[in-house]
């Protein structure tokens, strides 16, 4: 996807972006104002106050180069005005639109106003980098630059730090900068654990379980992950901290069935942890579309039970019992 934004962005009317990092924000913003050779005085940052004049301004094919760039997000700017101002569009200018709001950004790119767009509005997710586009960054930021990296870190980058998009982008910056990363330690040692941190670890190990057909095999992989980790953790703290974000992943669930999850953040209902779902809120591509309330509910079961006797044991017992949620 990254290495196609700057071509597309030429002929586009409307990218819509699921973004959390301000690294890859700032990267694809670059991509998008080369690739547009927009010049800066027809770059504008839109939000709810000054879109109706920039709308009339950028129906006006500019003078120095071919569109306008005008980036929002849902920081300025609510979905409902987002979607709202996508009816807006203009030939002269590329809309683009930040969110880190799952709820926000799943609203905004299943509107008709996006649909009514066709070929000319694209939609992005960079919840996390697939290793294609890893692989392009590197190439863009480190080879291109006459630095290579070891080849067991690049693909620990790719199987590990997918989601921890910034620790790529700190990776990639230690190389350029001249110093060596050669073992995972030395990894570890500058930007931490990356993917695997106990939530990440708790969500992949549930979707590699019930999705793949060779569970046994996947459990074994699973267990074999979660003594690295204890390496770092000791069980006890593992099982808090999963059993802490299924409570908070039911709260969201349950914030999603009655229809005001992308509305709740500006008032939780009562009862509500506000902190917690605040916290979990980067896991809701999980909890929106690859897991049930019910799935949810017996999972909090599950892991509530757990005795306390060998916390190691009842994790494995845990994870051997996903099996019984396969698709």
């Amino acid at each position: 996807m990254l290495k196609d934004i700057g071509v597309l962005a030429k002929n586009a009317w409307v990218f819509v972006m699921y973004i959390n990092d301000s690294y890859l924000t700032y990267y694809i913003r670059n991509k998008i104002n080369k690739g547009v050779g927009v010049v800066s005085s027809y770059i504008v940052e839109i939000n709810n106050k000054n879109i109706k004049k920039v709308n009339i301004d950028s129906k006006v094919r500019p003078l120095l180069c071919d569109k306008w760039v005008l980036y929002g997000s849902n920081k300025t700017m609510s979905g409902k005005e987002i979607i709202e101002d996508i009816q807006n569009v203009s030939g002269h200018a590329l809309k683009v639109y930040f969110i880190d709001d799952y709820g926000v950004y799943k609203k905004v790119v299943n509107s008709e106003a996006i649909k009514s767009l066709g070929v000319y509005a694209k939609s992005f997710y960079f919840g996390q980098l697939n290793e294609k586009d890893i692989d392009y960054l590197y190439q863009d930021l480190v080879v291109s630059r006459g630095y290579i990296i070891e080849k067991d870190i690049l693909k620990v980058l790719k199987k590990d730090y997918s989601r921890s998009i910034s620790s790529i982008f700190k990776v990639f910056q230690e190389i350029v900068s001249g110093n060596e990363l050669k073992t995972k330690e030395d990894l570890i040692d500058l930007v931490g654990l990356g993917d695997v941190n106990v939530v990440n670890f708790f969500i992949k190990s549930y979707l590699k379980i019930v999705e793949n057909k060779d569970a046994k095999k996947a459990v074994n992989k699973v267990i074999k992950e979660m003594s690295h980790i204890s390496k770092v953790m000791d069980f006890r703290s593992i099982k808090s901290m999963i059993k802490w974000a299924i409570e908070g992943f039911i709260e969201i669930k349950i914030l999603q069935i009655m229809g005001i999850y992308d509305k709740a953040f500006i008032q939780l209902p009562e009862g509500v942890n506000k902190k917690r779902v605040e916290r979990v809120k980067i896991y809701d591509w999980f909890v929106l579309d690859r897991v049930s309330l019910h799935e949810l509910l017996c999972l909090y079961e599950d892991i509530k039970q757990m005795v306390s006797y060998n916390d190691e044991i009842e994790l494995m017992k845990f994870f051997y019992g996903l099996e019984k949620y396969r698709k």
